[in-house]
């Protein structure tokens, strides 16, 4: 199982522009979870200062096994969706494996 995180910020444009992407990499992946975290929000800012998030967007992608999390892939900027689907794709090749 996975967990999937997205912080943005509302005014962020690049956050914008890879969101629909990010939906679309989630929609077929029932073992992926996804949250996507606004920044501007004080409740929600304080899980970015937990994961270190220091710019937007940054995508967080975690093994989950139990209680336990791992972080396996973060992406900062507007490539970091295309990185992710890069990671994504070499976790199934391995899992072929």
């Amino acid at each position: 199982m996975y967990k999937l995180y997205d912080f943005y910020m509302d005014s962020c444009s690049p956050c914008k522009m890879i969101a629909p992407k990010v939906e679309n990499f989630i929609k077929d992946k029932s073992n992926i979870s996804f949250n996507a975290i606004n920044i501007s929000n004080p409740t929600d800012f304080s899980k970015a200062e937990k994961y270190g998030i220091l710019s937007v967007p940054t995508l967080l992608l975690f093994e989950v096994d139990g209680d336990n999390e791992k972080e396996i892939f973060r992406g900062v900027g507007i490539d970091s969706i295309n990185e992710l689907e890069k990671k994504w794709n070499d976790l199934c090749q391995q899992e072929k494996k």
